[in-house]
């Protein structure tokens, strides 16, 4: 998986592996990853055919804004 920027930086990039159609996360300890594997396993939930191949998946998604958006406290 990767994760671009809205100026089309990698910020994030991970492998995750397939085991029997189900991702694995057993040794995931950082948020984005933990967080990307509970929306996979969401999306696998919702539709049982979803992952069915087996055989090897790219993603890649692009923000269209930046990525501290609305985390940035401005002072006054």
């Amino acid at each position: 998986m990767e994760k671009l920027d809205e100026k089309g930086l990698v910020w994030f990039e991970k492998e995750f592996e397939l085991v029997n159609h189900t991702i694995q996360n057993s040794s995931e300890t950082d948020e984005t990853s933990i967080r990307l594997i509970e929306i996979l396993k969401a999306a696998k939930a919702l539709n049982p055919e979803f992952l069915r191949d087996g055989i090897g998946y790219k993603v890649t998604t692009k923000l269209d804004f930046p990525k501290n958006w609305g985390l940035v406290h401005h002072q006054p």
